[in-house]
């Protein structure tokens, strides 16, 4: 599962109730024509290195654009909780791109527990359905998150 899963799994609600297509079809062509772009302007400087830049890039303005669309037409509503895990997606990549050093990892571990627990991003009701799809092997992560809750 890459970042972007969770922004492109909110295309499929706007679609559902708005059923319109055309701005998905417009930003298609407008992330083709960018990764063609960026792809053809790093890759030769950068190598591998611009091939991931290229998609970072682009994954970024269309979750941005995804995210817009579907504030503008009300499709979907932010509480508090998804509000706190937007905002943090962009600053836990800039911490792992600018800062990463491997003993701070533990920290940034840390910093998002506790940020989850004192705005209740985990309730009880999230923990008892995660429980649900656990096998046995992996119960601990349920412990994890009755903690966190």
């Amino acid at each position: 599962m890459t970042l972007p899963f969770p922004i492109q799994s909110l295309v499929n609600f706007i679609i559902a109730s708005k059923k319109d297509l055309r701005p998905f079809l417009v930003l298609s062509i407008i992330n083709g024509g960018l990764t063609l772009l960026t792809s053809f302007l790093l890759i030769p400087r950068l190598g591998v290195v611009g091939g991931a830049i290229s998609q970072v890039i682009v994954s970024i303005l269309s979750s941005s654009f995804i995210v817009f669309y579907a504030l503008r037409t009300s499709t979907f509503i932010p509480s508090r909780k998804e509000i706190m895990l937007l905002l943090s997606m962009p600053l836990m990549g800039i911490y792992e791109v600018f800062v990463d050093p491997q003993f701070l990892d533990l920290i940034l571990l840390l910093l998002v527990i506790l940020i989850f627990k004192a705005f209740k991003v985990i309730e009880k009701e999230d923990v008892k359905l995660v429980e649900s799809f656990l096998p046995s092997k992996l119960k601990f992560i349920s412990y994890i998150l009755q903690l966190i809750s």
